[in-house]
């Protein structure tokens, strides 16, 4: 085995084909030697990296690396890998490389490596020796043309600058010059920065999609939990039950199974039609069940059955193995399932463990790595001694900016000091996950079923892209009990903008509590105290964290809002009521301010904090608010200023606001519902009282409507041809 490094003078990375690739103390705990990479292996698995439970593969495979550069870049890999980061690197003004790279970042780096590889072999290139300043440029210039993002290119070009900076290391056969842009900047060479969507660009799930997916998340959690439970618990006995071995008695034990069952009229257990497989297209006896109820070893069941095949396929079989657990969660009064099968039981069981982590991931706001690392026991509850609440506590670990002394990301985290604030909802999840696990287990295992072989690079826990497979066949599941009890308005439609991920859940919750109708207030339901759930669960935490989410959320909902304030007045809609004027001073002033420009982090809160510009639609009360805490009559506390709030209160909107404007929207819907509501009144279907809060609706809009036409200025008669 020849050494990794040579030279009398200067250390260079030249390993030999068996010289381990991963250094010893960068590696998981545990991990056998004869797991890890060599030097001349096709393929160099580096999640030996991380000591995340969520870790999946983090493969480099040398086979796709363009046979001209493979040498070369893997000693470059290795030096990547094992040499600390050279201060060039991380030096450099605003720099944020760490002087380890996470096994995600060599992965990533080393495909930016390839697409470079690539690009030499289109220019007739074929060794680092042949690649100049000029070179690197017109690969830069060709990253500029290519039409890919800014923030693409610049991953790319410091991919390059990386293999630069370890120069020194290498061999002279692997080295390239100094890349221009490390010379003269990077902007001669990348696209102008477009227009982006900000630091946290994820889309909300669609709230025709969100509702149901909760709504039945809960349904598990809360009604479903126990049978399904208990289902285990029954599925799990009778596996214990059945006999490893052949024992003398069993067939006639069997024998007078079958016999019973003949005399009292009842069909033989079989396996559903759902858990046969193509090699059984007809109804088969369940063996596994029969063997589990009676205690015999599954070996004798077989020989019986075969044996006695021709008689017993006279007899009735049934589509399934119903468990022997009564079915107590309702639907429309009706039991949920008819009853729990043998072979379903597990499934149920995996949907369950779903449900809690939809459960768990949205109303906790956590983010997913967070979620899928908690264990049993994670979940306190504490009283308060100001107010006599109980706060339930969620003690985990967080990721997020965790380091070592020398700048590293710790990549298995690190406990959260300040634990989560949840509602119930979430420790009645917990509380069903820790039914299904050990003390100090995750509650999240990759694994759900018996033990299973699995690769020694892989984490103990459900990895997030598992995750999001998991929840398409919960909906899918959901959907099918819907269409089974009737209930179509509870469909969980597709998503427009597609699968739904662990971490556009905590997205949405900001977009839920500042876009709908009473939010604030469905913050409270959610979260047990408003905004002081919230700022106590995450106030302290830096980085885009919940609080900063909702603001976040809060401007955008503004900027919304004004955009099309804006809109409806260059349209030349009117705009009537006794804040009129505030809402087209408002618009002005957003239009002159920010409209047509991304908005900064410093513009979000510039918007927030001006007063001039808090103008909320109301779509239930046909209205926009232009919030003047002063003149909100649905603030009880508007004359005490420490009391005041910032935003309205939808659910206690009153008519006589002096925060009230309308524009010819407004009236439209205004207009649509009256007449709606006259279709509704001429049917004569429904009873005296509800004709008459139909009529007496209908002619409160028909007041909105006539004082806001009354309100438009009278046209200046033409002059006289």
């Amino acid at each position: 085995m020849s050494s990794p490094f040579r030279s009398a003078d200067v250390t260079l990375v030249d390993p030999g084909p068996e010289d381990l690739v991963l250094p010893d103390a960068l590696l998981r705990p545990g991990v056998k030697p004869a797991d890890l990479p060599r030097f001349g292996d096709s393929s160099w698995q580096l999640a030996y990296l991380h000591t995340k439970a969520t870790t999946t593969s983090l493969a480099v495979s040398w086979d796709w690396f363009p046979a001209e550069f493979r040498d070369t870049f893997k000693r470059l890999t290795w030096a990547l890998i094992n040499i600390t980061t050279p201060d060039i690197v991380l030096a450099r003004p605003g720099s944020t490389s760490r002087p380890r790279l996470t096994g995600s970042s060599l992965r990533h780096t080393v495909r930016a490596w390839k697409s470079f590889a690539d690009w030499l072999l289109t220019r007739k290139i074929t060794s680092m020796t042949a690649v100049d300043a000029g070179t690197l440029a017109d690969y830069a210039i060709f990253l500029r043309d290519a039409e890919r993002t800014r923030n693409y290119a610049l991953r790319q070009l410091f991919a390059l600058t990386r293999h630069w900076a370890y120069s020194p290391y290498l061999l002279p056969q692997d080295r390239i010059p100094m890349p221009p842009w490390d010379e003269h900047g990077t902007d001669d060479y990348l696209v102008a920065p477009r227009t982006s969507k900000g630091r946290n660009h994820r889309v909300p799930i669609h709230p025709a999609t969100m509702s149901p997916l909760l709504v039945w998340a809960l349904r598990f959690v809360t009604d479903f939990a126990s049978d399904i439970l208990a289902g285990h618990d029954e599925h799990t006995r009778l596996f214990a039950n059945i006999r490893p071995e052949r024992k003398p008695g069993e067939e006639q034990t069997l024998q007078a199974y079958f016999e019973h069952l003949r005399a009292t009229g009842q069909p033989i257990p079989g396996v559903g039609k759902n858990n046969r497989g193509p090699a059984f297209a007809r109804p088969a006896i369940n063996v596994r069940y029969i063997a589990g109820t009676l205690g015999i070893s599954i070996q004798t069941a077989r020989v019986v059955i075969n044996r006695d095949r021709a008689q017993l396929r006279e007899r009735p079989l049934n589509d399934g193995a119903n468990l022997d657990v009564p079915i107590t969660g309702r639907i429309n009064a009706k039991p949920w399932l008819e009853g729990i099968d043998l072979d379903q039981a597990p499934v149920l069981v995996m949907n369950l463990k779903t449900a809690c982590l939809i459960v768990v991931s949205y109303l906790s706001g956590m983010r997913p790595e967070e979620v899928l690392h908690l264990r049993h026991g994670c979940c306190t509850a504490a009283g308060s001694d100001n107010d006599g609440v109980v706060r339930h506590l969620v003690t985990g670990l967080h990721f997020k900016g965790v380091t070592d002394d020398e700048g590293n990301t710790i990549t298995d985290g690190e406990i959260r000091e300040q634990p989560w604030i949840v509602i119930a909802p979430v420790a009645t999840a917990i509380a069903v996950l820790e039914r299904l696990t050990n003390p100090g287990d995750l509650l999240f295992p990759l694994d759900t079923g018996g033990p299973s072989e699995k690769a020694a690079w892989r984490g103990q826990s459900l990895p997030p892209v598992a995750a999001t497979a998991r929840i398409e066949r919960f909906v899918t599941l959901a959907n099918e009990l819907a269409h089974q009890h009737e209930r179509d308005h509870e469909l969980i439609p597709a998503d427009p903008a597609g699968a739904i991920v662990l971490s556009r859940l905590r997205q949405t919750v900001g977009w839920f509590i500042n876009r709908l109708p009473g939010g604030r207030v469905a913050l409270g339901v959610q979260y047990g105290h408003l905004q002081l759930t919230m700022s106590e669960a995450y106030g302290s935490r830096a980085g885009m964290d919940m609080t900063e989410i909702l603001d976040l959320e809060r401007a955008r909902t503004l900027a919304d809002t004004l955009t099309h304030a804006a809109e409806r007045l260059r349209d030349g809609e009117h705009v009537s009521g006794p804040a009129a004027e505030r809402y087209q001073a408002g618009a002005a002033e957003f239009t002159a301010t920010f409209q047509g420009s991304h908005l900064t982090a410093r513009q979000h809160r510039a918007l927030l904090n001006n007063p001039r510009l808090r103008v909320f639609d109301h779509d239930d009360a046909l209205l926009a608010c232009n919030h003047n805490p002063l003149k909100a009559l649905c603030d009880p506390h508007r004359g005490n200023p420490s009391r005041r709030t910032g935003t309205p209160t939808f659910d206690r909107c009153n008519t006589a606001c002096g925060n009230i404007a309308r524009t010819d929207t407004h009236i439209e819907r205004a207009r649509r519902e009256a007449a709606a509501l006259q279709d509704e009144i001429n049917t004569g279907l429904h009873p005296h009282p509800i004709q008459q809060r139909h009529e007496q609706r209908r002619q409160k809009l028909l007041k909105i409507i006539d004082q806001h036409e009354h309100s438009k200025p009278t046209p200046s008669p033409e002059p006289p041809q």
